[in-house]
């Protein structure tokens, strides 16, 4: 599956409404009993979440995640490298239960990993050995 099959199969999920639909940014709000849905479409471009909603999140990467919102316990982050992009998504479900909120992302890369200055770089810079 590639980015934009991605995109296109979670546009396909019942979604309450789409905030951002650009080429490198998918965001949407979801009810959070399409969450299974969509952790399953998730899970077959990702793999894995690299932090799961039920495991608690490790300072390092609440520090990388902070200024993008930041990732909590309930909350889940997926990540995949390819050759050119770094692919990133976060679910935030809201405080009332009944809502989630939902970033997808697509970034180039460098040679050496994400851009110092770009959203993924300030977050997993330090695992390609840069600085954010």
């Amino acid at each position: 599956m590639d980015y934009r099959k991605l995109t296109e199969d979670v546009k396909k999920l019942k979604l309450e409404t789409i905030r951002t639909d650009s080429p490198d940014l998918l965001e949407f709000v979801l009810a959070k009993e399409s969450i299974p849905h969509l952790e399953k479409t998730l899970a077959a471009f990702f793999g894995p979440p690299l932090k799961p909603s039920d495991l608690r999140t490790s300072k390092k990467l609440r520090d990388h995640v902070s200024p993008h919102g930041g990732i909590r316990a309930g909350q889940s982050l997926y990540f995949s490298e390819g050759e050119e992009l770094l692919y990133f998504a976060m679910i935030w479900p809201w405080s009332d239960g009944a809502l989630a909120t939902v970033k997808i992302i697509s970034e180039e890369k460098s040679e050496t990993g994400p851009s110092s200055q770009s959203l993924l770089g300030r977050i997993f810079g330090p695992l390609f050995g840069r600085k954010g």
